[in-house]
């Protein structure tokens, strides 16, 4: 029997172009943008990949109806920055209003990237439970959408809270700065697609930025190829300035969560300005490197930079007393809680700052963080923590004793209520702001109306 082969999507038939004819890949082009047939659109670096965008570029992007009118009811499910064809976009923002319906919800989403930053979503109602906790208490949370277009509206593939802590400035800046990066080294440049292979054995290969003899084209062509058989998209080197190539972006596009920023061959992180410049060197791809320093000293740096964030490091761990309630303080090891994906974003987060600060891109950070957090459940007298084993045995009694102090009375003293957990669990010490903070957290998951008291430190039914 002859089996019917599905034939290729529009945006792949690169073999219909006949490129010994000069121009048959361009269909307009104004100034000095070409705009392509769309059967090339698969090879920008813009399509088939979630690109991270502002709100505000979706919401004003360029019109291309007048360019591909025969076309265009077919290219309803991609728009165009610049020249730029792009089908997924990934954009992080707050939560600023919504409702859960009995099928479908509502979000509204600000990144505050201009006079349109706002985009209204519907997701289904399963996946809005599985994203927020309490659908009540969403307000200002930070949220990070992948999602596709059809029919011009935009479809959620997936929506993951970042960080549901309020004034998150060091996960925003980091998602803000992911998306400054992609905007001004990608969308801010056209689309420039070499013909010169494709005359010869039809293979593209694109730039964002011509230059070079035709031996280096071909050495960095061949750079591209083995960065993209390990998943990364090269756009980026061609023409950044000397001053601001402090890191390598190959790999831009697939920076649209928390994951790593890498750096090309023998690149690292600028030194200090008090190393001498006789001990600098050029690399090939003309980024500044000199002799990477010591593990010591990369280790005392990394450490100074972990006391510098405390405050990333309690978010951790309150994301991580959450995970286990949330899955009923059973027993697991350190490498199943990580698996979360609320931990795993705010480990991505925190390793993505120490990075930053610290300046080493070849330090293993999330293994540290993953120390760090270790020794938290070691140390602390409601765990057991063995053989990388979480026991949360007084953890869960002291969770249901709150609960059941919400229930049934209607006022909490919590100096006094320390002192009788401390006696009821055998346990030396019983942290303030650790009570204070599952309280909260009682509160706000189940419906119960308390309020805190700061001048009298009490909580009280209302």
């Amino acid at each position: 029997m002859q089996v019917c082969n599905r034939p290729k999507p529009l945006y792949e038939q690169k073999e219909r172009i006949d490129w010994q004819l000069p121009g048959s890949h361009i269909v307009a082009k104004k100034e000095d943008v070409e705009f392509y047939r769309a059967e090339l659109f698969s090879q920008a670096v813009t399509f088939g990949k979630y690109a991270p965008l502002f709100i505000n570029d979706i919401q004003n992007q360029f019109n291309f109806k007048r360019l591909y009118p025969k076309l265009w009811e077919n290219l309803h499910d991609l728009i165009m920055i610049n020249n730029w064809p792009i089908n997924k976009f990934a954009i992080v923002g707050k939560v600023v209003g919504g409702k859960a319906g009995t099928q479908t919800a509502r979000l509204r989403i600000d990144d505050s990237s201009g006079d349109d930053s706002i985009l209204e979503l519907v997701i289904p109602l399963e996946q809005f439970e599985a994203a927020f906790l309490e659908p009540e208490f969403n307000y200002g949370t930070l949220v990070e959408v992948r999602g596709f277009f059809r029919r011009w509206r935009t479809i959620v593939d997936d929506i993951v809270v970042i960080s549901s802590m309020p004034d998150d400035l060091a996960s925003e800046m980091l998602h803000w700065s992911i998306r400054m990066q992609f905007r001004e080294k990608v969308l801010a440049r056209a689309w420039k697609i070499d013909v010169t292979k494709m005359q010869g054995d039809s293979e593209v290969v694109q730039h964002v930025s011509p230059g070079g003899s035709r031996e280096e084209q071909q050495e960095e062509q061949q750079e591209e190829q083995q960065e993209e058989q390990h998943g990364g998209i090269d756009a980026l080197e061609s023409s950044i300035p000397l001053e601001k190539a402090l890191k390598s972006y190959a790999k831009v596009i697939d920076l649209t969560g928390v994951v790593d920023i890498p750096v090309g061959r023998n690149q690292r992180a600028p030194d200090p300005p008090n190393v001498p410049t006789t001990e600098l060197e050029i690399d090939k791809v003309g980024l500044v490197t000199a002799t990477p320093p010591s593990i010591d000293t990369q280790m005392a740096t990394v450490t100074r930079e972990l006391l510098n964030n405390k405050d990333r490091y309690i978010k951790l761990v309150k994301e991580s007393l959450v995970s286990i309630i949330r899955q009923c303080f059973r027993e697991m090891t350190l490498d199943e809680l990580v698996t979360d994906r609320f931990v795993q974003s705010q480990v991505k987060v925190f390793a993505e700052v120490l990075r930053q600060a610290s300046g080493y891109h070849d330090f293993d950070y999330k293994r540290e963080i993953m120390l760090r957090l270790a020794l938290y459940f070691k140390d602390s007298e409601l765990f057991e923590f063995t053989s990388n084993v979480i026991k949360p045995v007084k953890f869960h009694l002291m969770y249901r004793s709150i609960q059941r102090k919400l229930t049934t009375r209607t006022q909490i003293k919590t100096l006094n209520y320390m002192d009788h957990l401390a006696s009821k669990l055998q346990i030396s010490n019983c942290d303030y702001k650790l009570t204070h903070f599952l309280i909260r957290y009682v509160v706000s998951t189940s419906g119960l109306h308390w309020r805190y008291i700061k001048d009298e430190l009490k909580w009280v039914k209302v």
